[in-house]
């Protein structure tokens, strides 16, 4: 797991949240092993990265919490971000996975993903800024 988020949105909320409401749904972001440790010795993500964001809607129902929120269900789908030479001209592409299917739907070029990862992202079309034990790594990295 590199970085985990809650209420996190790319677009600027239409009225601020009410008292005591849930902050948002939970999004965490998963790297392969192996991708992780060479970023971390060599600062580039590898050909074959994927990173992989599931989502949790925000809970409160369960005793003994008196106050806060933790992950509840899982939301169905999942996203990958995926390093591949030739798959976009970014290098990078994007999947979505509905819940149980086997094979994901590769995004196409014009989802609005693609445009904010690269202009957005602090490092090789990845929020790094958002997941702090990748952007130890780049000490220049926006946060």
């Amino acid at each position: 797991m590199v970085g985990a988020s809650t209420g996190l949105s790319y677009n600027a909320p239409a009225a601020a949240p009410a008292a005591g409401a849930a902050p948002g749904t939970f999004h965490n972001v998963y790297m392969q092993p192996w991708a992780y440790r060479e970023f971390m010795k060599t600062g580039v993500f590898p050909e074959r990265t994927m990173l992989v964001l599931s989502f949790f809607d925000a809970s409160r129902k369960s005793a003994p919490a008196k106050a806060g929120f933790y992950e509840g269900d899982r939301v169905p789908d999942i996203d990958i971000h995926l390093k591949r030479k030739g798959i976009d001209q970014t290098g990078w592409a994007f999947f979505g996975f509905t819940d149980g299917a086997a094979v994901g739907g590769k995004l196409p070029s014009s989802a609005s993903c693609y445009s904010c990862h690269a202009t957005e992202a602090a490092h090789d079309n990845v929020f790094t800024q958002f997941y702090p034990f990748l952007r130890t790594r780049l000490p220049s990295a926006r946060h």
